[in-house]
């Protein structure tokens, strides 16, 4: 007769087989999101990788009905950051748009990992601007009216105030005039029951001492960042820890901006501007007073619309970057008719021999214009052509490179010109 199983060895039993499903559940659900994303996104290369964050450029497949260049980051939740991202998500699910931050196609959360998809913004950090046109007044006014604009709507445009809390030169893309804020891994929604809510990721010559743990970060933490943004476009330098007006006199900056710096830079949260819009508001009294306004605003206004084409120029180091798309396109419509004509010319010349060519057998002039001129038409029109569009379908072609695809494209039209002359040999045309 069978003995029942013990009562202490049952529930043993069952806790082992408990703890294990919740083992092998929770592996199972990233296995299941990892690959989700492998059959949507095709990661192109990593651009940033931190303790707790990595981003990456991706690809959407077609079939997906995402084609086209994203920004996914994937974010260990458990370290606090991140949050930020999923209040983004929700609020865009109830409609609300943003102008100022890139536009979430996903945000899903598996365990502790936060996987967040958005657009791909195209422009240059204001860190890459300085670099390519300089620092100065131009490039304060090329930035700061923007930004200033975005971080307000940041404030106000949600229920609760969103502040980023890690704005930095960096952080800021230029796009189309109007400024885009990326990386909202140390962002959060102000709560006003919360005294102390600071989480340790910062960068510090642009934190406020309030992110040093000596209080709760509001707006006015958006501000002092802000004003030592405005530092760095003035002078092109990373600003010191200390930016009250008597270092910025120090430095060479008039008063007006001296003054703006100094109050949003404060220690105390109290002294600074209360707000994004009364920091911009400042702005526009500086330029008025400032003794230089005249020339420098009409250097940020060259400079303004040139920043259109900056930054493809700096990231791929590609002039044609400065021709726009539309240009291009009829650029290509051009070289192909040209191409349709020179081929026709030479096909009609097969059968319609010139005086040269007057007694030659059929059998030469198709070898000699089929197999040897129309190739080198071919891939002449080809290295001629705005290839812009064909290395975003196919990123192969993109990472070969212009001046690669040219050497290739010159090696093949001396293989077919070599060819074609041992060929008029071995046929006794030669």
């Amino acid at each position: 007769m069978m003995q029942p199983m013990k009562k202490s060895d049952d529930i043993s039993a069952n806790n082992a087989l408990s703890s294990g499903d919740e083992t092998f559940q929770h592996e199972l659900e990233a296995f299941l999101s990892q690959s989700a994303e492998a059959t949507t996104w095709h990661a192109e290369c990593v651009i940033k990788q931190s303790e707790f964050e990595t981003t990456e450029l991706v690809r959407g497949r077609p079939g997906e009905g995402v084609a086209g260049q994203y920004v996914r980051k994937v974010i260990d939740a458990a370290s606090g950051a991140g949050s930020a991202y999923e209040e983004l998500w929700r609020a865009q699910g109830r409609g609300a748009h943003l102008a100022c931050v890139p536009r979430l196609v996903e945000c899903t959360r598996s365990g502790n990992r936060l996987t967040v998809v958005m657009e791909h913004v195209d422009g240059c950090t204001v860190d890459e601007l300085q670099r390519a046109i300089g620092a100065g007044e131009h490039l304060a006014m090329l930035v700061l009216p923007p930004l200033s604009r975005a971080v307000t709507e940041l404030h106000t445009a949600l229920p609760s105030p969103l502040i980023h809390r890690d704005l930095k030169p960096s952080n800021v893309i230029m796009h189309g005039g109007e400024a885009v804020v990326i990386d909202f891994g140390s962002a959060r929604i102000w709560r006003p029951d919360a005294s102390n809510d600071t989480t340790h990721f910062l960068t510090r010559c642009y934190a406020p001492p309030e992110q040093f743990g000596f209080g709760q970060t509001d707006e006015r933490t958006d501000v002092y960042a802000l004003g030592k943004i405005l530092y760095f476009c003035l002078t092109g330098e990373q600003p010191p820890n200390t930016c009250g007006a008597a270092e910025c006199r120090e430095k060479g900056l008039c008063d007006a901006w001296a003054q703006v710096i100094g109050t949003a830079c404060a220690f105390d949260p109290a002294d600074r501007y209360a707000s994004a819009e009364d920091f911009g508001a400042a702005i526009a009294v500086a330029v008025e007073s400032s003794p230089v306004t005249s020339v420098r605003m009409k250097d940020g206004r060259r400079h303004a619309h040139l920043t259109a084409f900056v930054p493809a120029v700096l990231k791929s180091g590609n002039p044609l970057a400065l021709v726009p798309s539309w240009a291009g396109r009829i650029w290509n419509v051009a070289i192909l008719t040209m191409l349709a004509m020179m081929l026709w010319m030479s096909i009609d010349t097969i059968f319609n021999p010139m005086p040269k060519d007057v007694g030659r057998s059929i059998e030469y002039l198709f070898a000699q214009n089929i197999l040897c001129v129309d190739p080198l038409l071919v891939i002449g029109a080809y290295l001629l052509m705005d290839r812009r569009r064909l290395r975003a379908k196919y990123p192969k072609f993109a990472r070969w490179g212009i001046l690669r695809e040219t050497i290739y494209g010159v090696i093949a039209m001396v293989v077919v010109l070599f060819s074609s002359a041992f060929f008029a040999v071995m046929m006794g045309w030669a």
